[in-house]
Order: structure tokens, then sequence, then C-alpha cells
């Protein structure tokens, strides 16, 4: 089985503030998260408000995503000690949970290559050696009605001078697809900087303009993505 990621969207409580709620997951909550055993990675991305999404990007406030290697670790989360003493008893105070799902990514572009010409070093950045990086997350469920793939999905990152660029569909071993808003893929990309993201989407107003029709009816948010390890 190839490796597992297992994303899960989240809205804050209502009673907190945003700030309050962004706080609190990252420390003590995502201090916590240090501790569970078997998890390869570990990132929390917090939505930021940007005027190229419309009113619906506030539908969550942030995307858990965390890396297993199999579906026994899968199902070894659920007895961990960490989780269940601290984490799992955590949750209530601050959030709520949305959606869950178990994915497998197809990385279309890990990064940039030095023969591009870019000569802001571009081609040095890789997402996984980042604490701190922008992304776009697309929540693709059943309902809509147009297709949420472009013919040249890989043509429509580098237009818009992604740095990277995943979509992510669901592990058939453990995600429920037989759901009417079951989730049938995630896409991301990521920017290393907000001005990089504003002037990718400038440099290619077609580009931006397909991709967010293709999420019609389903979601799209722009967020800081965090990552513990």
């Amino acid at each position: 089985m190839s490796p597992i990621k297992m994303f899960v969207t989240i809205r804050s409580k209502p009673h907190l503030s945003k700030q309050q709620f962004h706080d609190h997951w990252r420390h003590p909550h995502g201090t916590w998260g240090r501790g569970i055993r078997n998890l390869t990675s570990y990132v929390q991305s917090h939505r930021m408000d940007t005027p190229h999404l419309g009113a619906a990007q506030a539908e969550l406030d942030g995307v858990v995503e965390v890396g297993l290697e199999n579906a026994e670790d899968v199902a070894g989360l659920s007895t961990d000690k960490a989780y269940r003493d601290y984490l799992q008893a955590d949750e209530p105070n601050f959030v709520e949970n949305i959606g869950l799902s178990f994915m497998n990514e197809d990385v279309l572009r890990s990064g940039e290559r030095p023969t591009e010409g870019h000569s802001d070093g571009r081609w040095l950045w890789r997402e996984s050696e980042q604490p701190v990086s922008l992304k776009l997350i697309q929540v693709i469920t059943n309902v809509g009605e147009e297709p949420w793939k472009s013919d040249d999905e890989r043509a429509i990152g580098q237009a818009l001078a992604a740095t990277r660029h995943v979509i992510a569909t669901p592990d058939p071993a453990l995600h429920p697809m037989n759901e009417p808003s079951a989730i049938v893929a995630i896409r991301q990309l990521w920017w290393p900087t907000y001005t990089a993201f504003e002037t990718g989407i400038s440099q290619s107003q077609t580009a931006w303009q397909e991709l967010t029709a293709q999420a019609a009816g389903r979601y799209s948010g722009l967020f800081q993505a965090e990552r513990f390890f």
C-alpha cells in the first residue's frame, strides 16, 4: 500500500475569536500532536482571507494533514496515548470536525528545476523543508455539475507559477465513497509566499479562472501551511 495522507477539514467553535482558535490549535494542541507515534508528517493549514476567492472560503478555518505509512498505523491512531489523552480530549474545546478523508497523493510537480531559468531561488524551494508555506486547497466532492479536473492539469499549475502541485485521491481500502457528499479529490498548489501567489495569478488570469471554475460548488481556500514535522 502507498503511504497514506489523512486530511481533516475543521471549523472553529463559534464562541472563539479566530485568533483564539488559531493560537489554541498551534499550542497546546499542535504541541501535543508531536507526541503521536507513527506519524510521518504533521501539517496544520490555517485559512487566510483573500479577495481572490468568494465568501464560501469562510466555510472552513483549517485543514489537518498527517502522513502515515500503512493501514495498521491508521487503525492505531484511536488508541495512541497522546491522541487519546490529549488531542481527542481537547478537540471539543475549540474545533468542529467537518470531514475526514484518507488519500493517496499524485505529485504532479514537486518543485522547479534550475533549467527553468528563474533567478529568484525558487528552484531551491521544497515544501517538505519549509516550516511555513502558502497553498491553495480545493476539496472536491461529488457535489457540483462541472468536471473538476483539467485536461492538462499540470499546465494550470505551471501557468500560475505554483512551486508544487498535488492531487490526492481516496485510498480505496480506507475511504468511503458511497455518500453523496464524499470527497473525491483534494487539489493543492503551493507558493513560497503570498506575494508569489498574487504574482502567479496575475500573470495568468485565464488559468486562475479555469481553476476556480472547476471547483464551483465545491470548496476553495487559501491557507498558511505550518509544518510541525
